[in-house]
């Protein structure tokens, strides 16, 4: 199974939405996917989308299926490069994040659907390390 992301920056209306929703789960047919599940959530700008699929897709082929899907070009930009440098697991996020600080002074950001990634050295709480 995989998680696609996907940052769409436009508030559709209910109908546009629930369309869009349905659109995607086609292309990702087409594309030889099933979506087991899915969710989404509003952002100031849009929506965040997570379409789950039935099977493992690479690095390079996710960072190219979300962008089919209409990803926000910047972030699918910054994807194809990540994926080029072998860093995608990492960074493939969306940009809704929020900042802790740790006993140790150690900062790492902390993105809503789970993954993380440390600003600074490595952060003795998490066992995170900067890439």
């Amino acid at each position: 199974m995989k998680v696609i992301k996907l940052d769409i920056d436009y508030k559709m209306e209910k109908e546009l939405l629930k369309e869009f929703i349905e659109t995607r789960i086609i292309l990702l047919k087409h594309l030889g996917y099933n979506v087991i599940d899915y969710n989404y959530r509003k952002t100031k700008h849009g929506y965040h989308f997570w379409f789950i699929v039935d099977k493992d897709i690479e690095d390079k082929r996710l960072a190219e299926i979300q962008f089919l899907l209409g990803d926000d070009i910047r972030r699918a930009k910054f994807n194809f490069f990540r994926a080029k440098h072998n860093v995608f697991k990492h960074f493939n996020i969306l940009f809704s994040l929020k900042e802790y600080k740790h006993k140790q002074k150690y900062k790492h950001l902390k993105y809503n659907d789970g993954s993380a990634f440390l600003a600074g050295n490595k952060c003795l709480d998490c066992e995170l390390e900067h890439l």
